[in-house]
């Protein structure tokens, strides 16, 4: 599948970003297969596939749902900046999170995310805002891989990096 220069473009401004990325094709199929492999895992699927999908320390990107004061990691509660967990530790917020849900919620989300839309894009270093400011952390490489359950609003976005020969989850943003 190509991805347009438009949608690539698309993607990251969706995330405040401007388009610096390689041509999609490039996104290595093992990668695709665990990013999906993981959002599944996450929202109610098994535990094992989580901890496998997961490096050792993972950054929740600003705005993510667990940096809210009461979750105990970002005692401030502010959303604006980024924090960063233990896998365990994001494993059992997860749980914790899918645990709480009413039982006809979590039977409708695997079906949605099985028919959410998924975009790669390499990174071909930090993605920055028009202004030249940080916003992802990315190095050359990383695959940023965004999830969108419906043509517009919500979407999940995680960053995925080659670690000892192995794809492994290192960013994630969902609210």
């Amino acid at each position: 599948m190509k991805l347009a220069a438009s949608a690539a473009l698309a993607l990251v401004c969706c995330c405040g970003l401007p388009a610096c990325a390689d041509e999609p094709d490039s996104v290595d199929p093992k990668c695709k297969e665990l990013g999906k492999a993981y959002v599944l895992a996450k929202f109610g699927g098994p535990k094992d596939a989580l901890e496998s999908s997961l490096a050792e320390e993972i950054i929740l990107l600003p705005g993510h749902e667990y940096l809210k004061k009461e979750y105990g990691i970002n005692p401030s509660g502010d959303r604006r900046k980024q924090a960063t967990v233990s896998r365990g530790k994001l494993i059992d917020l997860d749980r914790t999170a899918w645990n709480a849900l009413p039982d006809a919620k979590k039977q409708k989300i695997p079906d949605m995310l099985e028919k959410s839309v998924y975009t790669f894009v390499v990174a071909s270093g930090e993605l920055a805002d028009a202004g030249g400011r940080p916003k992802l952390p990315t190095r050359p490489g990383d695959v940023v891989m965004k999830v969108q359950p419906k043509p517009t609003g919500d979407f999940l976005l995680y960053v995925l990096r080659r670690l000892d020969g192995q794809w492994k989850v290192v960013m994630d943003y969902t609210d």
